[in-house]
């Protein structure tokens, strides 16, 4: 789908603007230059405001404090013609393949109090054969299948915060980008409905076994709990990305200043170094915690164990330990009158009788005794060996967990150190209210880190309880004759949802795959410094970083500029892995890109828009002669606007090139 023209009507600074691209050239590439505060960004507005009744570029100021939506000439005529009231509408223009789209969003406004009523939005779609209105929610599904309003941000983002895209965000909306882009979400509402009928099922089971009442009831617990882990975890997370954003932030801006630049790369290659040190200690002491969980039996039964063993040891060799016989059988042999074993079925002689007196005096011990000592036999030898072997063992664990610690003190000296001589300017009180801060966030983001793991292990203790009660509850299903034939409905139903969950994992992991491999090879026709990176991670937990060719993670200490075609090549690498043939929006697009990477940048835009529509809002000092040569020979449409002595912005010319 591309845009083929946006017509505004009462909105902010325009009162009747209408902007068309055609495609006039071998690029679907339209650029709109503006003075800023002429209303570059309120176009991006008003087509958000059209779609999803949202204006996300508003800025950071508190919304409320701003001027209204609508516009105040508009308001101003309306009075003067004794109108009640005035309306707001703006309409995009679309096309997609032969049909005509024309998304349409109108308000009302009260001219004596300026209240903005509930906006009205509906869709006309013409395929050739009529028109066809689509009101409320076809509408808005109109408009998920286009443009879908998760990932709303890769399609309309301001280029003057595109060093901070990653930075500034967390995880979670490059995850909920991915899960919208890959399709996925059909495959998790099966997943959920079928989690949804399961849960049914059990219930119904409930209400005819108290028992399964009440295993059903542990399971909602203990669900309960999961989810609020779930949350405690993504509020770490996003915490972790606000002091991550500040420390990155904080770096950048030091490294410009004086003698800071060498110190500050020293300081982070020890920073990394420490962190690498302190999860090898962490798994050290993890070692050693096991260590001491395996060995702490065996040691504090080694002393009984053994002597034990050696006293059972001396009967055998003095074959002290009598047969494997009941020496109560024997006796109640003697003291009775058979005439015959009651084992072998033998006649009971006189000298069989001698015999059997002879073997119950001869046993030290009873045979249940006896019995008893053998089958503790072996376990006795495994403790005592498990305790001798420990020793070894033990030495080797404290010397691999000193060499970590040991290693790990050098290294927080020598960054205290470094730290320290980065304090020393103090001619320049920002600095060390930097540092300070970016140590301070250091912390934080370390304890944080602690936090998620005990958070982490808390939920995987969790899910080791409700898989135990699971287990539980299949058990008693299928022994509560009534619920059988409800028992193999939620077998087949959690069957069905493990495919279901596996091959939900398996597009999520495709999709991230495809989104490091093209985001690379967007990443590298676009920057000027080739062979520095070496690849994109983007993890399974979507936190998404620039490896150097040293292995190091460096997306927080790229320049502005290359964090700005970071930004770029990950939108176009979603674009292009989602398969949304939809429109890019740029504001001021070179804001924080110069030199070889601008050329870099307009080749690669150049490129881009041969398949898809791009549209590009510059100032006139960003839209410079040089930047004319690169862009206006691709360009299908070039339109200046301007802000007449009126405050209204108009068109000065729309001139197909």
């Amino acid at each position: 789908m591309r845009l083929t023209a946006v017509e505004i009507s009462n909105f902010r600074q325009f009162e009747r603007l209408y902007l068309q691209f055609p495609r006039n050239s071998p690029c679907d590439l339209h650029i709109v230059v503006a003075e800023n505060g002429v209303g570059k960004t309120n176009i991006l507005n008003a087509v958000t405001w059209c779609l999803y009744e949202q204006e996300p570029h508003l800025g950071d100021t508190d919304k409320n404090k701003g001027l209204p939506r609508f516009n105040l000439n508009a308001r101003d005529r309306a009075r003067a013609e004794g109108r009640e009231e005035f309306t707001i509408s703006v309409k995009v223009h679309a096309e997609d393949n032969g049909t005509s789209i024309v998304f349409s969003r109108q308000a009302g406004v009260r001219v004596s109090s300026g209240f903005e009523k509930r906006s009205e939005f509906l869709v006309l779609v013409n395929d050739g054969t009529g028109e066809n209105i689509l009101p409320g929610e076809e509408a808005s599904a109109c408009v998920e299948q286009y443009m879908p309003q998760k990932i709303r941000q890769y399609f309309y983002f301001d280029g003057e915060q595109l060093d901070s895209y990653f930075t500034s965000s967390d995880s979670a909306r490059i995850r909920d980008t991915i899960h919208g882009i890959s399709q996925v979400d059909v495959v998790s509402l099966v997943k959920d409905r079928l989690g949804k009928v399961s849960a049914e099922y059990k219930g119904e089971a409930g209400k005819k076994a108290p028992d399964i009442k009440e295993i059903n009831e542990k399971i909602a617990e203990v669900n309960g709990r999961v989810g609020t882990l779930d949350s405690d975890i993504q509020t770490i997370l996003e915490q972790i990305a606000a002091s991550e954003a500040v420390i990155q932030k904080n770096s950048g801006y030091l490294k410009g200043q004086e003698d800071v630049p060498g110190l500050e790369e020293k300081f982070e290659e020890l920073q990394v170094k420490k962190d690498r040190l302190e999860q090898a200690e962490a798994e050290r002491l993890r070692e050693f915690y096991c260590f001491v969980r395996e060995t702490k039996t065996a040691l504090s039964l080694y002393p009984s164990a053994r002597a034990v063993l050696e006293l059972i040891e001396e009967k055998e060799r003095n074959h002290l330990l009598p047969p494997n016989i009941d020496r109560k059988l024997l006796q109640d042999l003697l003291d009775g009158h058979a005439s015959q074993c009651v084992v072998c079925h033998s006649a009971l002689t006189e000298e069989a009788k001698r015999h059997i007196q002879a073997l119950v005096d001869q046993m030290q011990v009873s045979s249940e005794t006896s019995n008893l000592l053998m089958r503790i036999k072996s376990e006795l030898e495994r403790i005592v060996e498990t305790a001798r072997n420990s020793m070894v063992r033990k030495a080797a664990v404290l010397r691999d967990l000193k060499s970590a610690r040991t290693e790990l003190d050098q290294c927080r000296q020598a960054l205290q150190d470094t730290d320290a001589e980065l304090r020393r300017f103090s001619d320049k009180q920002s600095i060390i209210r930097l540092h300070t801060e970016r140590m301070a966030h250091q912390e934080l983001r370390k304890a944080n880190l602690e936090k998620l793991a005990i958070y982490k292990y808390q939920r995987a203790e969790a899910e080791g309880e409700l898989r135990r009660l699971e287990a539980d509850l299949r058990r008693a299903l299928s022994q509560a004759e009534e619920c059988r034939q409800l028992n193999s409905r939620i077998e087949f139903l959690e069957r069905a949802a493990a495919v279901v969950a596996e091959i939900e994992a398996e597009m999520m992991r495709e999709v991230r795959i495809k989104m490091e491999l093209r985001t690379m090879d967007y990443f590298q026709a676009l920057v000027w410094k080739q062979g520095v990176f070496d690849h994109i991670v983007l993890d399974e937990n979507y936190h998404l970083d620039l490896i150097h060719r040293d292995g190091y993670p460096c997306i927080g200490s790229c320049s502005a500029a290359e964090r700005s075609l970071l930004a770029l090549a990950f939108t176009l690498a979603l674009h292009e892995v989602s398969g949304f043939s939809s429109l890019l929006f740029i504001d001021t697009p070179l804001a924080r890109v110069s030199g070889k990477n601008r050329t870099n940048f307009t080749t690669v835009l150049k490129k881009v828009s041969e398949g898809k529509q791009l549209i590009l809002a510059f100032t006139p000092d960003e839209y410079s002669d040089s930047v004319q040569a690169m862009f206006q020979p691709a360009a299908s449409t070039l339109t200046w606007l301007r802000m007449n002595s009126g405050d209204v912005t108009e068109i000065v010319s729309n001139t197909p090139v």
